[in-house]
């Protein structure tokens, strides 16, 4: 792990608001340390997503937006999940954008969301290294999975919410 932007860090940990926003890539945000394993512009930390240079008990918030379905199921039950609500502080929140399945799965089935961007949004755009999904969710599907990690307090924020060419949805606990 390489901390780029220093400041922001210490600023972060000396304030007990260490916000994370993982797999960021060139989506950064202003209010969180933005992770990601490569050195893209706006990111302050540069690490692997199962690295973060914090002990366990000190992140306020872990957030990610379109990054768990680059993952496999088990990967996520058994190491990642696991890992991250680890991160969190007593009281710390999980928080989670990722595509929606169900909503997707019905439009298509209804005929209202064209097939390519179906298939795209379910196995990534695959045009950089990373860029591959394995694994998709639904609302229920997500609840059950951070309820088996110990997450508590779960709320869908919002579903089938239109992101560009996916609908999506947002998670918390």
């Amino acid at each position: 792990a390489k901390i780029v932007n220093v400041e922001k860090f210490e600023a972060a940990k000396k304030n007990g608001g260490l916000k994370f926003n993982l797999g960021c890539g060139h989506l950064t945000l202003p209010s969180h340390l933005n992770v990601d394993r490569r050195e893209l512009p706006g990111v302050d930390v540069v690490a692997d997503v199962n690295d973060i240079p914090i002990d366990l008990g000190e992140a306020a918030e872990v957030f990610s937006a379109h990054l768990l379905e680059h993952f496999p199921q088990e990967q996520l039950r058994r190491e990642l999940l696991p890992y991250w609500i680890g991160l969190l502080k007593p009281g710390g929140t999980f928080r989670a954008v990722v595509p929606d399945t169900e909503a997707m799965t019905v439009r298509y089935v209804n005929g209202e969301y064209p097939y390519d961007k179906f298939r795209e949004v379910t196995y990534g755009a695959q045009d950089y290294d990373g860029d591959f999904h394995f694994n998709m969710f639904t609302p229920d599907s997500m609840k059950q999975l951070l309820k088996e990690a110990g997450l508590k307090s779960i709320e869908i924020i919002e579903k089938a919410r239109r992101n560009g060419d996916c609908f999506e949805f947002e998670i918390a606990a």
